[in-house]
């Protein structure tokens, strides 16, 4: 059985509370899965899978097995360096609800994002997923382009076709809107180049 842990300075309702926005918070995996039932559930679905001895890969992951998730997940690329870290991620595939909150950007690397902190938060969140070689929860508060108070959770899961190298992150992405007065939106501008 999997059991991560990273250790996190303030809880999500903490967060909420203290109105700190903007600041990222990487979560204990063992302690955020008892509170919401996804995250629990797809990382119980990957534990069958690896029967918690291995790195899951990429051919782990069916789609006809995760239907219901997949409008929010995603699989991205590492790209490491010439010291053998992560610089840059590559989104490969993009599921629906991912796709209207990003845009479509697929093929894309985060460092072209418009945004250095989005950037910035999804290669620090791929280093360490890749460095301790298990899923981390990263999740950040921000305010965004319409005004309102969002939060954005992620679940990295490592993945490796060779038990080795780490090739691929799978990204279970929840995007929440936190104010009932959001403006709607008309047209979708990518903050892509």
């Amino acid at each position: 059985m999997l059991v991560p842990m990273i250790i996190a300075p303030n809880t999500p309702e903490e967060n909420c509370q203290d109105k700190t926005f903007g600041e990222d918070k990487t979560h204990v995996v063992r302690e955020f899965r008892k509170t919401n039932a996804t995250i629990d559930e797809i990382l119980t679905y990957f534990e069958n899978k690896t029967q918690g001895q291995r790195l899951a890969k990429r051919s782990d992951v069916n789609p006809s097995e995760l239907t219901m998730h997949l409008p929010q997940i995603a699989i991205l690329s590492a790209i490491y360096n010439e010291e053998g870290l992560v610089n840059d991620i590559e989104f490969d595939l993009l599921g629906t609800k991912v796709v209207l909150f990003y845009g479509e950007i697929t093929g894309t690397r985060v460092s072209k994002h418009s945004s250095k902190q989005i950037s910035q938060r999804a290669i620090s969140s791929a280093r360490k997923c890749v460095a301790l070689r298990e899923p981390i929860i990263v999740t950040s508060k921000t305010l965004s382009e319409e005004h309102s108070y969002l939060s954005v959770t992620v679940l990295y899961i490592p993945l490796s076709q060779d038990g080795e190298r780490i090739e691929r992150l799978f990204a279970y992405i929840k995007v929440a809107h936190h104010s009932n007065l959001m403006p709607s939106r008309k047209k979708h501008i990518s903050p892509f180049k």
